[in-house]
């Protein structure tokens, strides 16, 4: 008796190991990537056209604006991509990843010569901890640096009262 299904069989279990050979390479934590490298915003990595994102922090988007102490606003977005722009352009990055989100995007750590950049943008105080960067929050806030020398929408909050079109408009200008 011959299966009349056994070619479909035979398909989907060829599909299937196909999709697991991916799977398995998109999300290989051992991948280690190198530059060049360009800030998309203050958590986003771009790298021979693949997004990265950084893990352990999150950052206040490019539109995004907050207050000094004094009141004046600042461009608090803008200027954390300057400095992980800043902080990639340093000889000796590399960035391994760690994880992949639920945009497909590869989820990365990153170093420049030893130095963790999650951590140095933490300190710098444009970046706020999400997880693994709890003493570098608290240094910041103790040196009110950054996003700590005055008052800020958290970056999550900041983007659900701004949908991505307005953003985009924001970038603009």
């Amino acid at each position: 008796m011959t299966l009349p299904y056994r070619p479909i069989l035979a398909a989907v279990a060829v599909l299937a190991l196909i999709a697991g050979v991916a799977l398995f390479f998109l999300n290989r934590p051992d991948v280690v990537l190198t530059g060049p490298f360009i800030a998309a915003d203050g958590e986003t990595v771009l790298t021979r056209g693949a997004r990265l994102r950084m893990k352990g922090y999150d950052a206040p988007e490019l539109g995004q604006r907050c207050r000094r102490e004094d009141a004046m606003p600042w461009p608090c977005g803008a200027l954390s991509r300057a400095e992980l722009q800043s902080l990639l352009a340093q000889a000796g990055v590399t960035c391994r990843q760690v994880d992949t989100d639920d945009l497909k995007r590869l989820v990365v750590l990153c170093d420049a010569q030893g130095r963790d950049i999650g951590a140095e943008m933490v300190r710098a105080g444009l970046g706020l901890n999400n997880g693994g960067y709890e003493a570098e929050e608290k240094e910041a806030q103790t040196r009110k640096a950054g996003l700590w020398s005055g008052s800020f929408e958290r970056p999550e909050e900041w983007r659900r009262l701004h949908p991505r079109s307005e953003i985009n408009r924001m970038d603009k200008n």
